[in-house]
């Protein structure tokens, strides 16, 4: 046994490593044991914004920056972003930019008439329709990178791979070639794993730091802070790049700790102290159970996804008890929940109510959820009937 940055690990031999995981290869040599904590990445996100609206944030979701408005001295005096829903353009005004458009982080540089270098590197996932796994596992590819088989919420997660790539970051999908590379792989230590269904691939891009001439697996995960006012560039234009969503806080604090340093502000950071909204306290769901007749497994995932805030989609449920109706039952979620996510979470499609709730990521892919949910959104938002039907078809499209 041993412990690496607070780790524990322990070493298992071959019939304890398939005590624990009968889907090994039966003639595994050994296993290495350890713990390490799971998060909804798109929920953490979320709670960020939130917690930032909290405290006096204006959130703007589905708004591009398309122009800077830089003075003679070149100082940045104002933004104007484009609405890709309303189709509205607004303009404000700025002290400072902080750009953290991470993949696109480059593209709002060029707007702003300025240069910054970036290496963009593709990952993708492939997402199965359950848990195929008891635990985590990590085992190296056939180019001796490391990937894994992860149990996630009611699926299995299996990624991820690293290409570098110049494609637009909005467009990318996973190639049948990184599927079979993943699938190859993991089928050395998990022979079964092709006998699993999947129902969706996910791409993600990584916004590293422009270190060229080395290998990508050698590129630093760390992460770096351009004032671009110091570099030559514009005044009042502050970029990070590279990171990783384990140091998402820490960068955002480094980051805070300049602004408040260039608009004299001495504000010390408390983030590292403080919860994100819901997470201040535990939850009886029993309790809640007995008090609103609501099955244990909906409260249990509600729970999962809001903590104590969820005791906001029950009280709703007081005015309008057939909200209580189950409307994926997969996951599960309630009408009252969907509501208000469309009211307090700025989803504007089926998509972001996936991201937000995990809205039709089960087994079903949203064949059961996908048009009561639509009718919600549509009548919540007071969309129109084509608005309506190209979201569903939006939506359906991207599963496997």
């Amino acid at each position: 046994m041993g412990s690496t940055s607070n780790i524990f690990a322990k070493f298992l031999t071959p019939d304890a490593s398939l005590e624990i995981e009968p889907m090994l290869h039966p003639e595994i040599i050994a296993s290495v044991y350890y713990e390490e904590y799971f998060i909804d990445p798109f929920r953490l996100c979320l709670l960020q914004a939130l917690d930032a609206r909290n405290h006096g944030a204006e959130i703007r979701t589905y708004c591009e920056v398309i122009d800077f408005e830089i003075n003679d001295k070149q100082e940045i005096e104002g933004v104007t972003f484009y609405n890709r829903v309303s189709g509205a353009t607004e303009r404000v005004v700025t002290k400072l930019v902080v750009n953290a458009a991470g993949p696109w982080a480059h593209k709002v540089a060029k707007s702003a008439k300025d240069e910054l270098p970036i290496r963009l590197n593709k990952g993708a996932h492939v997402i199965f329709d359950r848990r195929i796994v008891n635990t985590g596992i990590t085992v190296k590819a056939m180019d001796g990178r490391w990937i894994y088989l992860f149990p996630h919420e009611n699926t299995t997660l299996l990624g991820t791979t690293a290409l570098d790539t110049w494609e637009d970051p909005d467009t990318l999908v996973a190639s049948f070639d990184e599927i079979e590379y993943l699938l190859q792989s993991m089928e050395t230590v998990i022979p079964s794993i092709r006998e699993a269904r999947i129902i969706r691939t996910m791409t993600g891009v990584r916004p590293l730091v422009p270190d060229f001439k080395v290998p990508e697996r050698n590129v630093t995960r760390g992460y770096r802070i351009i004032d671009h006012g110091e570099n030559d560039g514009k005044k009042g234009l502050i970029s990070f790049l590279g990171g990783k969503l384990v140091t998402c806080r820490h960068m955002a604090e480094a980051v805070t700790d300049i602004v408040c340093e260039k608009l004299g502000k001495d504000i010390a950071c408390s983030t590292h102290k403080k919860p994100l909204p819901g997470n201040e306290d535990d939850v009886d769901i029993i309790a809640l159970s007995k008090e609103y007749d609501i099955s244990l497994h909906a409260l249990e995932r509600m729970r999962a996804r809001r903590g104590t805030d969820m005791v906001k989609v029950l009280e709703m449920t007081k005015e309008h008890p057939e909200w209580k109706t189950t409307i994926c039952t997969c996951e599960p979620i309630i009408e009252a929940e969907i509501r208000l996510s469309i009211r307090e979470e700025f989803p504007q499609t089926l998509n972001d109510l996936r991201r937000r709730l995990r809205l039709g990521t089960g087994p079903c892919q949203g064949t059961f959820c996908t048009y009561k949910a639509a009718s919600i959104l549509s009548e919540e938002l007071g969309l129109a009937g084509d608005d309506f039907l190209v979201d569903i078809l939006d939506f359906r499209a991207e599963r496997w």
